[in-house]
């Protein structure tokens, strides 16, 4: 159990490193552009930060992968904790998305 509390902590710890790098990186995205340059430099990284998606992803299926694992042997009152660290790692990614999707159709 401790080897798989220490997975999905390690897996839970990764994705929170590439969500704030993500949000570090597009922050100025989400600027009000003084030009057309600017908004057509805010679209194309967003673009191109949607179209690589994927790393991300992919850390939050190994989150939940982990954290299942995880749950599937923990005492009951473990559970809901991860299940909760899974619900909300998942609500991010999902916000992050939908943030960028949205200033994506703004800047179009």
């Amino acid at each position: 159990e401790k080897i798989l509390e220490q997975r999905f902590r390690a897996t839970f710890r990764d994705f929170q490193q590439w969500l704030v790098n993500a949000k570090i990186n597009t922050a100025k995205c989400f600027d009000v552009p003084q030009n057309l340059a600017e908004a057509s430099s805010s679209l194309q990284k967003i673009q191109e930060f949607l179209s690589d998606r994927e790393q991300g992803h992919g850390k939050l299926n190994t989150v939940a992968a982990s954290g299942e694992l995880l749950m599937s042997i923990a005492a009951k009152d473990r559970v809901e904790s991860v299940r909760a660290k899974i619900n909300t790692a998942r609500e991010d990614w999902k916000t992050l998305m939908t943030n960028l999707h949205q200033r994506e159709t703004a800047l179009q």
